[in-house]
């Protein structure tokens, strides 16, 4: 149909990333699961920063989040070894 190829890259990143933030996703890898990060996303708003959003994390008084017991005790063994 000679029509020009489409460039998919940008949303080929977002799918990679759940269409989330690329730090939250990486905290993933640092014991916070991705629905802890999402639901704590807009206090850490990293801008795809992962070192923001460790210190950040760090910061936090994790006793005050709306999280349940479960995942505070997540969030503070992640904490504790990052």
């Amino acid at each position: 149909m000679n029509l020009a190829a489409g460039n998919y890259e940008y949303f080929a990143g977002q799918i990679e990333n759940w269409f989330m933030d690329p730090a939250i996703m990486a905290l993933d890898e640092y014991g916070i699961p991705i629905q802890v990060g999402e639901k704590i996303q807009g206090l850490l708003n990293p801008q795809g920063d992962l070192d923001v959003a460790l210190a950040r994390l760090r910061s936090l008084d994790i006793e005050t989040l709306d999280l349940s017991a479960f995942e505070k005790e997540l969030a503070r063994d992640a904490i504790a070894h990052f």
